[in-house]
């Protein structure tokens, strides 16, 4: 994971827009990993925790693998995240 970015749907009020920058660094083709989402609130304290196990293209199909040395941006829009949240970070849990 590269970078991670959060915003405000554009056009949709109430949802969140979360996407992560993945780079394979490996000479393999890569599944794409589970992504775990968590979000805190203004103490720091866990208010949410979201676990993205199978990333699928926009048409729901599993997506390929990506290539040896791809860099892909894997989109996550929340609907109504907690009220409290104010910070998140994203990690890899599996790859």
């Amino acid at each position: 994971m590269i970078e991670t970015k959060v915003d405000l749907h554009p056009d949709i009020p109430g949802v969140v827009n979360v996407k992560v920058r993945l780079l394979n660094r490996s000479t393999q083709h890569r599944t794409y990993p589970a992504i775990e989402l968590a979000l805190s609130d203004r103490n720091g304290r866990l208010s949410a925790s979201y676990l993205f196990t199978q990333i699928v293209s926009r048409n729901r199909r599993p997506r390929k693998k990506v290539p040896p040395g791809g860099d892909v941006i894997v989109v996550v829009n929340l609907a109504q995240p907690e009220d409290n949240a104010v910070g998140f970070e994203a990690r890899i849990v599996s790859s």
